[in-house]
């Protein structure tokens, strides 16, 4: 036999009281199936004490029960039993109907969300028992962002009083500017063990007892968020974490096929680290790296600069596979990258263009519009531009908010080579806005913001890692000039266009030989072949 049992729970700002109103049993319900069906009504009413959170966190800490949510009721035969799914949320109250043997009880306490409770939770919060939980290590993106969150509460019961209290602190984390092309974030707690199993030693007391963090094996330390969709790059995040100090969490974006695309390290406090308890939460802003290139204005690089291949049969157009990439050979039949100017945008691009006459160059838009020839797919949402001459100029000589590099404040470039499995590449690292780059990432750093040949030295493994916060490489990949099909001076010369025009010859590109021979805006030919690197708006 089985008896049904409704909680009716009412939600306030912090602590969740239930007062046992009515214990008898009521008749005159409908069997519904499951032999003699009887209803006990629990009445939950709202006081006051530290913060409890709920299912569904207001922007001002409140916090309400979300439809879909469950608890999981323990009973006097030692079993748990898991409440329906609410079927309406966002509001203060809520009824919960749980299905359990006949005869049986209510017992120690009720658990929330159900899904934690270990599957062999049986006989766990009877006297002298621990009890056994399972915090996720992936949750949907669904499940934890905007308003909703699991955090882990108990309901204690004790005489006529049933108190529903946190026993995790909660993190809402705000990441922006997630790639189109990310499938998913792994969020990294730098050792500290946040998912898993824990246990509540007994005697099992909502309002004192807690999980605490612990030493990390493996990737407890790492919580995985996924169903990340085109439609939002920007994401509020809210996780429960286990009591205790945490300092730094980085954030990782991955696409489909589990490659890393960008990641960043943030401080869980400015000054001290965060200590996550159940009266406390943060909130903390990750933006992942951009670039400011005017005052109101930030762009993300591509991953490559841009190439094209004419006999290619549907996708002409491709960002190089890696950012130090180049072609040193002008061979249409496949991918070549040293265009005349404007040669690449518009309606009708003719990037094949070899000529010595400048009014053939014409600018026919300021957007790179052939997103459908793209040949990666996850690249032909955005809106690709080239940087005008004044952005370029903004990006490397104004930029009041670049990273913090080898203990250099507000580093916005150095001139660098990269070793990439025996082969050297020269060219420019462009740090983004706000990141913090340790003096051991590069085996060795040259001068920042000045154009001193290629000092800054990098292993190929070091670049990676400079990559996944958010560096951009310019590589050196010199010229082609006029009629010319040769190019010349790769690694020696970094030549990229503009969109910006100067006068009916030339066009402005940023222009790099010699350490006296650094222009972040120069004017040259129009006829001369210069590499493109795009750049979208986030």
């Amino acid at each position: 036999m089985k008896k049904n049992i409704i909680y009716t729970a009412a939600m306030a700002m912090l602590t969740v009281a239930c007062s046992n109103e009515d214990d008898t049993f009521l008749s005159g319900f409908e069997n519904n199936g499951v032999g003699n069906t009887k209803m006990i009504t629990e009445t939950i009413t709202a006081t006051s004490g530290d913060d409890a959170t709920r299912a569904a966190i207001a922007a001002d800490a409140k916090f309400s029960w979300s439809a879909g949510d469950q608890i999981a009721v323990h009973v006097s035969d030692g079993k748990y039993y898991t409440t329906e799914t609410l079927a309406d949320g966002g509001n203060n109250t809520a009824d919960f109907t749980v299905a359990m043997p006949e005869g049986q009880l209510r017992d120690a306490f009720a658990v929330y969300p159900a899904s934690i409770v270990a599957e062999s939770a049986a006989n766990y919060g009877q006297s002298g028992k621990a009890l056994d939980i399972t915090l996720p290590g992936s949750y949907a993106i669904d499940e934890v962002s905007g308003t909703t969150t699991p955090c882990p509460m108990i309901a204690d019961n004790t005489g006529d009083s049933w108190t529903f209290k946190q026993i995790c602190g909660m993190l809402r984390l705000i990441v922006k500017n997630i790639p189109t092309s990310a499938t998913y974030l792994k969020i990294d707690f730098n050792g500290k063990k946040v998912q898993g199993a824990f246990s509540l030693a007994s005697t099992v007391t909502a309002g004192t007892s807690t999980i605490a963090t612990s030493a990390t094996s493996g990737d407890d330390d790492i919580i995985t968020i996924t169903g990340l969709t085109g439609a939002s790059r920007n994401y509020n995040v809210n996780l429960p974490l286990p009591t205790g100090s945490y300092t730094d969490v980085t954030i990782t974006a991955y696409n489909s096929s589990d490659l890393l695309l960008l990641t960043i390290t943030r401080p869980l406090k400015i000054s001290g680290n965060y200590t996550a308890s159940r009266a406390k939460g943060l909130k903390v802003a990750a933006v992942l790296p951009a670039f400011s290139v005017s005052a109101s204005k930030k762009v993300a690089f591509s991953p490559g600069n841009l190439q094209y291949k004419d006999n290619a049969e549907q996708y002409k157009w491709r960002f190089a596979p890696h950012q130090y990439d180049c072609t040193t050979s002008w061979n249409t039949s496949k991918w070549v990258d040293h265009f005349n100017w404007g040669t690449w945008t518009g309606d009708t691009p003719n990037p094949i263009l070899v000529t010595s006459d400048e009014s053939q160059c014409i600018w026919r838009s300021g957007d790179f519009k052939k997103e459908s020839l793209l040949e990666d797919e996850s690249q032909r949402c955005y809106d690709w531009y080239t940087l005008s001459s004044g952005e370029w100029s903004y990006l490397f000589d104004t930029r009041a908010s670049g990273s913090i590099v080898n203990g250099t404040e507000n580093a916005r470039y150095t001139m660098a080579s990269i070793n990439t499995d025996g082969t050297k590449v020269t060219g420019i690292i462009l740090f983004p806005d706000g990141v913090a780059i340790a003096a051991s990432e590069a085996t060795e750093w040259g001068a920042i913001n000045e154009a001193t040949e290629w000092a800054t030295k990098c292993t190929s493994a070091q670049w990676t890692a400079l990559a996944a916060k958010g560096c951009t490489f310019l590589p050196a990949t010199g010229e082609r000039w006029g009629v010319s099909t040769s190019i010349s001076k790769v690694n020696k010369k970094v030549n990229y266009w503009s969109s910006t025009i100067h006068g009916a010859y030339q066009a402005f590109c940023v222009y790099f030989t010699t350490p006296s021979d650094f222009y972040s805006s120069l004017s040259n030919n129009r006829t001369y072949g210069y590499s493109v690197r795009l750049v979208r708006s986030v």
